[in-house]
């Protein structure tokens, strides 16, 4: 790490360490060189040699990706990475690791672990709010709490198959705080909440009556005072999701509420799928 880089993550560190929250989704253009200028190199270390080369490769395979997508025409990834907003960099992150996997000749895991490591150690470097988990971009509130328990409850709900509908609720809640819809997360997050306590066996159309199955089956026992605490959060979510959730049209969530909800949740499933 040359001098230039130390100094600034020096300052990063003693921002930090005043108290100064640094984690942004603004993309600043020394991160886009950084990034480019590492998936060539990827690119040429690691893909089969073609006519055209590998690094025209990956890069019409990108645009075409983006392309189908978004339905509009990609300039040249160089441009793209350089030029495009904040919210479409996402985008780009996702579908070169796509067009990796399209390209690769029986090393795809070798190039996916590098670039994973890569780019997630970038994105924290300069403390943009995103990091690649598995194959998609998600977005973070903060660090430490994606770290103990957003990470954690995706990576529990991935493992098992009977965990499918409530992955799939708590990951479209994620994915729509992405999208700048806090209220649909709410009640994307509250619906991965019934989902695994269906999944343990509680019975029920509603929070209400799901939890007073609950109390009769996966929660009695020593488990009476954490009954008390499960009981005041699912009532909580309960009452945001339908005072913020996207039913109802009144009240809009914001971004705080959401990440509140998804967070709560994601320590409601880590807690229950030990039983």
């Amino acid at each position: 790490m040359l001098f230039s880089e130390r100094k600034r993550m020096l300052e990063i560190i003693n921002k930090e360490s005043r108290g100064e929250s640094l984690w942004t989704n603004e993309i600043p253009d020394q991160l886009r060189y950084k990034f480019l200028k590492f998936v060539v190199a990827l690119a040429k270390e690691n893909l089969p040699r073609t006519y055209n080369g590998p690094e025209e490769d990956l890069d019409k395979t990108v645009r075409t990706i983006i392309s189908m997508e978004q339905g509009n025409e990609i300039p040249k990834l160089s441009s793209y990475v350089r030029g495009c907003s904040d919210e479409e960099f996402p985008d780009i992150l996702e579908a070169t690791l796509v067009a990796f996997a399209r390209l690769a000749r029986g090393n795809q895991d070798t190039i996916k672990d590098n670039y994973l490591k890569y780019v997630n150690r970038l994105l924290e470097s300069y403390r943009i709010s995103y990091l690649i988990e598995g194959d998609e971009v998600v977005e973070f509130s903060s660090k430490e709490l994606h770290i103990s328990i957003v990470a954690p409850t995706l990576k529990l709900l991935a493992s098992e198959k009977r965990f499918n509908l409530v992955e799939k609720s708590y990951r479209d809640s994620i994915k729509e705080l992405t999208n700048g819809k806090p209220s649909d997360s709410i009640t994307d997050a509250g619906t991965a909440l019934q989902e695994i306590l269906r999944v343990l066996g509680c019975k029920g159309d509603n929070f209400s009556a799901l939890l007073k199955s609950a109390k009769s089956t996966i929660l009695n026992g020593y488990n009476s005072r954490y009954i008390d605490a499960i009981d005041n959060l699912v009532n909580w979510v309960s009452a945001v999701r339908s005072e913020l959730g996207d039913s109802h049209k009144v009240t809009e969530a914001d971004k705080d509420d959401a990440w509140f909800v998804v967070h709560t949740v994601g320590i409601l499933i880590l807690r229950l799928s030990k039983k």
